[in-house]
């Protein structure tokens, strides 16, 4: 161990004892994180990252321990062979962890203050006066940018934003000073500007601190951003590794370059997305040939015959593959060339977007004016006393057969709208227009009549099934409900027909949810909403937790089901990416309004907001490797109490007197393209007399 490296991991197995026989969630994992280095390991869900954490800071669950052989070293300290009371000192100390959900890894009963106390007491061995506690709990929250600080020290964890309890879990980390910071998808449940905003925050303390930290996750743009290493972890074990610089440069192994062309900002509009065909194995069995062999598109006959070791390919990277054993590729043919790996990576991003906006589209969805509040009531009679303007005065059309995406913060009104729309709300007032009738006006008994017609995914697809219906039971129950189909051979062959149009087979019918991955339960939801006919689907960020190639697959459901049906979709999300790739139009929301709406191209490639700006340059991204995060400063104010004037008029870094006092009316700044900015405002008479 140099006496840079603080963190050495050699041949670590990680053994899971369930029902199926042994699960080898980890094999063979090699890697060493020097002092003040972020580390990242990336992979798809399932390829043993959270195992290798959980292991390194032995906090394994019982039915799973460290296989002999494994070696856990932290500044030549053996902590694989230490005792639980040993270790206990090494966590208070030496090593941080921050946990991928948040809510989770706060005590719901304690306060702010209470939990941080707590952490400092146990990171100092001398006792501490209330006083010094005091000082110090101030000092974390400063050094994580919370406002407000005694105050917030009163608090409930359920009585913050996502950001601000990540917030917390990283000042809870950092009380005891950690020359390690295991952070374990820490913003996987965040949009944008909150992402920007944490991870703003880690890079600071990592640069300010000289704390080393493993950074866990599956996005390649967080990881562009943050990483100086970067292993790739696949079905347990590392494919490859290296710095930064080489992996983005060119990838070598077939299952990163996969990866990447799985993305949608790699891959042009009305182009079908890169996909990596199967699942990643299971972990049941004894692998003697190559884990990914089953889904590579290079794979060659020295595949089914040997097992690939990691191999060095230059001082910087290594890559577990035998396209790189020179002992093999040798034997080949001179034709066969290794440039061909990369080939699914660099060929997307050269592909001409062909296809135009056709025009005068007929207007399936048209909302006007649709506000949905909802009253604060106090005291014993429950008088109201206030409203929480969750949707104030949204107004939007959707084209029959496109793509509307509704972008913005958590919080922002997003989902409000779709649930309004769909009546599982009831809005305030306002108008929503589906084709010809007024859905707000319609009795439940006429409503039931268009519940075919609009259907909605919502974004946990596990939380929206009954557990105890099988896969053909929950496409069958809305069928039953609207009493679609004139009998049940009919409803048969229609539930078999939709499996086989969502990409599932027949034979996962008999199937329980929690027998089904992530995208599986994605594609039962879709099928379910097709079930009873519907024209226009409200899809609830449908892959904010899915996998980047699982992602891809979905999308390319979605866009294959609009060419082939003519399905319309409002797409919630705060994924820019994916409303660049697959949005027509986009509407721009902040704090219950919609702030800038247009067609895709000209909002992205010329957003006019300055929250549309703001939010376009938090988005991490792999094609701009000189890219740094810009968080938004503050935070998103309450809707119960929205600023006077302009709602982002306290964040906006271009804000003028007016926009303290009156809301900006709506302007056009290019065809279809909106916004409520006083920026755009024209100019009045006076003003050019003067010159201002």
């Amino acid at each position: 161990m140099s006496s840079d490296t603080l963190l050495e991991v050699n041949r670590l197995k990680v053994e899971i004892h369930a029902a199926v026989g042994n699960i080898h969630a980890v094999n063979e994992v090699s890697f060493n994180i020097a002092r003040g280095e972020i580390f990242s390991l990336l992979g798809e869900s399932g390829c043993g990252k959270t195992m290798t954490a959980l292991a390194i800071n032995r906090l394994l669950p019982h039915q799973a321990k460290i296989c002999q052989g494994s070696e856990i070293l932290l500044e030549g300290t053996p902590i694989h062979q230490l005792s639980e009371y040993k270790m206990q000192k090494i966590r208070a100390k030496k090593i941080g962890m921050i946990f991928q959900d948040p809510a989770l890894a706060l005590n719901p009963v304690m306060t702010i203050g209470e939990q941080l106390s707590e952490a400092i007491r146990l990171a100092n061995s001398q006792s501490l006066s209330k006083s010094d506690i005091f000082k110090q709990m101030l000092t974390l929250l400063e050094n994580v940018r919370i406002p407000d600080r005694e105050a917030f020290l009163n608090y409930y964890p359920h009585q913050l934003s996502g950001g601000m309890k990540q917030r917390i879990v990283i000042a809870i980390a950092l009380a005891k000073s950690p020359d390690l910071l295991i952070a374990d998808e820490p913003t996987t449940a965040l949009d944008v500007t909150t992402q920007a905003q944490v991870l703003s925050l880690l890079k600071e303390l990592n640069q300010k601190m000289g704390m080393a930290i493993l950074l866990i996750s599956h996005d390649l743009g967080v990881v562009q951003q943050m990483a100086n290493h970067v292993a790739v972890m696949y079905a347990g074990h590392i494919v490859e590794k290296g710095s930064k610089a080489n992996f983005f440069a060119e990838p070598k192994h077939p299952y990163s370059t996969q990866l990447f062309a799985s993305l949608p900002e790699h891959t042009v509009k009305n182009h079908k997305l890169a996909t990596i065909p199967g699942h990643v194995p299971s972990l049941d069995q004894h692998f003697t040939l190559c884990r990914f062999k089953g889904r590579c598109e290079k794979v060659f006959a020295a595949c089914e015959e040997i097992n690939p070791k990691l191999i060095g390919v230059n001082q910087e990277q290594a890559v577990r593959c035998l396209w790189y054993d020179d002992g093999i590729t040798k034997k080949l043919p001179k034709l066969l060339n290794l440039k061909v790996i990369n080939e699914s990576y660099s060929a997307s991003s050269t592909i001409e977007d062909l296809a135009e906006d056709e025009a005068d589209d007929k207007i399936i969805l048209n909302v006007e004016n649709l506000k949905v509040y909802f009253p604060i009531q106090k005291g014993i009679f429950k008088r109201t006393v206030g409203y929480v303007k969750a949707v104030d005065d949204v107004s939007f059309h959707l084209p029959e057969g496109k793509t509307l995406a509704l972008v913005g913060e958590s919080g922002c009104g997003k989902t409000t709208v779709g649930r309004a729309i769909t009546r599982l709300l009831k809005p305030y007032a306002g108008s929503v227009q589906y084709h010809d009738h007024n859905l707000l006006k319609l009795s439940d008994k006429k409503l039931r009549a268009y519940r075919s017609h609009l259907q909605m995914i919502f974004q946990d697809p596990y939380s929206a099934m009954d557990p105890r219906f099988t896969v053909e039971e929950i496409i069958l129950e809305g069928m039953l409900a609207l009493k679609i189909g004139t009998d049940a051979p009919e409803r048969q062959d229609r539930v078999n027909h939709l499996l086989e149009q969502v990409g599932l087979s027949q034979k996962m019918k008999n199937r329980y949810p929690h027998e089904l991955s992530g995208g599986q339960r994605q594609r039962v939801a879709i099928a379910r909403a097709l079930a009873v006919g519907a024209e226009l689907i409200i899809c609830d960020e449908p892959t904010s937790a899915l996998d980047v190639s699982v992602q891809a697959q979905i999308l390319n459901l979605l866009r294959s089901l609009q060419n082939d049906l003519a399905i319309s979709y409002l797409f919630i999300t705060h994924n820019i990416a994916v409303v660049n790739y697959l949005a027509d139009y986009v509407a721009v929301m902040y704090l219950g309004k919609i702030v800038e709406y247009g067609p895709v191209k000209e909002v992205i490639n010329s957003p006019k907001h300055p929250y549309t700006q703001a939010l376009l340059a938090s988005v991490p991204s792999i094609v701009d490797s000189g890219k740094t995060f810009v968080p938004v400063k503050g935070e998103i104010p309450s809707p119960s109490n929205p600023p006077a004037g302009c709602h982002f008029s306290p964040r906006c870094p271009k804000a003028m007197a007016k926009c303290f006092h009156h809301y900006p009316d709506k302007y056009e700044v290019g065809k279809e393209h909106t916004t409520q900015c006083y920026l755009y405002a024209p100019v009045d008479r006076k003003e050019k007399m003067n010159g201002n």
